[in-house]
């Protein structure tokens, strides 16, 4: 693909409110792969979901100012096939919902009926031998909580460079009981979903300032 700046007027559907704006999207990202699913978990256990839920798997992620939103959302685009243009957006905070085209347009169906949204069928946590806390990398030098929309969030500042603090929680998310269960990576920040069988969330680590990193862990 061709890397190209396009401008869309967008009607964004988020939590009910619909708003137009204009917004200027890069349509590719050079970074390479993110890791596929931890080779801790045999694919015999479980499997991605097959129907066509949200995931970060699918092509087309982006980054993308959404006036009132944080900026450390990625965004999926689903453009109206209309004449006219425009589309609507959905967040990675829509992990496992459908969305499917009625006509012309898209319209959010509700959560996967396949995977109830946890993204996978099976139990990608049955070969892991310990349970245990999110792991925290040594190198960590402070800690954020906040809860947004009513859900926690967690923000870790890492004496780390990014590519290699992701690398390190590939290895180590399975070695304390978490399976990655999804995974992309949009302009140099890779992006997670984890679950330890109860519990889900999806992190993302990114470069910040200094040679730091930053990791987010949203509960999903």
């Amino acid at each position: 693909m061709t890397s190209r700046n396009y401008a869309l007027s967008l009607l964004v559907l988020t939590t009910g409110v619909s708003l137009t704006l204009s917004l200027a999207v890069l349509a590719k990202d050079d970074s390479p792969a993110a890791p596929k699913n931890s080779s801790a978990v045999t694919q015999a256990d479980w499997k991605p979901c097959p129907n066509s839920c949200l995931k970060l798997s699918n092509r087309g992620w982006c980054y993308q100012n959404m006036p009132g939103k944080p900026d450390y959302l990625i965004w999926m685009n689903f453009p109206y096939k209309e004449p006219s243009g425009g589309g609507e957006a959905w967040s990675l905070d829509h992990l496992g919902q459908i969305i499917r085209y009625e006509g012309t347009r898209p319209f959010e169906k509700g959560t996967c009926p396949t995977c109830q949204g946890r993204l996978y069928i099976g139990d990608p946590t049955k070969r892991l031998l310990k349970k245990g806390p999110i792991p925290v990398h040594p190198l960590t030098t402070g800690k954020e909580n906040q809860t947004v929309l009513g859900r926690p969030w967690v923000k870790l500042t890492v004496r780390a460079a990014a590519g290699d603090l992701a690398q390190w929680y590939y290895r180590q998310l399975p070695a304390s009981g978490w399976a990655i269960v999804d995974s992309t990576r949009v302009q140099g920040s890779t992006f997670y979903v984890i679950t330890n069988g109860s519990s889900s969330k999806w992190m993302k680590i990114s470069a910040s300032s200094l040679g730091n990193s930053e990791v987010i862990f949203m509960s999903r």
